[in-house]
């Protein structure tokens, strides 16, 4: 469906580059989830773009909208978020109970 419409010329893919985590290869990091690109594309046709707005319901236009910002805001904040993650997951844990014991001995 993607596909054909940008064939058609209707949306035009539009690429954005992503920052990359520069964290080691691990079975329990998972680096390529959070380097994965997305796709986003955008219509240069008023009309079709103002036709295809009137077809959609306001509740319709709402959910699309909001889920656009949602997406927009992880987009920005997100990848900083998830480097801090793998940063915290490469460092050892000690839970609670065993610094107790280390601190005494």
């Amino acid at each position: 469906m993607v596909q054909n419409l940008t064939l058609r010329g209707i949306i035009i893919p539009q690429a954005q580059p992503r920052k990359h985590l520069d964290v080691p290869d691990s079975k329990d990091t998972k680096v390529t989830d959070s380097t994965r690109e997305l796709q986003r594309y955008e219509m240069n046709n008023v009309l079709i773009r103002k036709v295809g707005g009137a077809m959609l319901l306001e509740a319709q236009k709402k959910v699309v909208k909001r889920q656009a910002l949602i997406d927009r805001a992880l987009a920005r904040d997100l990848p900083a978020r998830m480097e801090e993650v793998q940063l915290k997951k490469l460092e050892p844990h000690i839970p609670w109970y065993y610094e107790n014991i280390l601190t005494r001995g």
